[in-house]
């Protein structure tokens, strides 16, 4: 994959001699949609082997750019929005000359404070967000 990052802009994803997903490499590696992309993105089954605290939903959070990264946004969700959330898991890459990252959040509070922060994270610049396990 480190391969593929560095010298392509674009791929496809097959999944039995089929194309499951195309596009920009740092769209397919930073938020893959179909089962096959996320398989090879995350080999270790990266939503899986997340443990949430008992009525917690987790969201995924997927962002890029030296804006993006530079900018302490779960700690200004916490102080703008009281939203409470727990880092679960998060890596880093760089894919060309831009900086991608992925998150998973436990947010607690129920439904209400899960959608409050899905606004929350949609609202910003290079940011993509997405509930992962109601």
């Amino acid at each position: 994959m480190s391969v593929v990052e560095q010298i392509c802009t674009r791929v496809a994803i097959l999944d039995n001699g089929v194309v499951a997903e195309e596009g920009k490499v740092s769209d397919v590696f930073s938020a893959p949609k179909s089962s096959a992309a996320r398989a090879l993105v995350y080999p270790d089954g990266y939503e899986q082997t997340v443990t949430a605290a008992e009525g917690e939903g987790v969201i995924r959070v997927v962002f890029n750019g030296a804006n993006a990264t530079k900018t302490p946004l779960i700690a200004q969700m916490a102080m703008e929005k009281n939203i409470a959330a727990s880092i679960l898991s998060a890596s880093t890459k760089s894919i060309g000359d831009k900086a991608y990252g992925n998150m998973l959040l436990g947010i607690t509070g129920g439904r209400e404070q899960v959608e409050k922060a899905l606004s929350y994270l949609r609202a910003i610049p290079d940011i993509f967000a997405e509930e992962v396990k109601p």
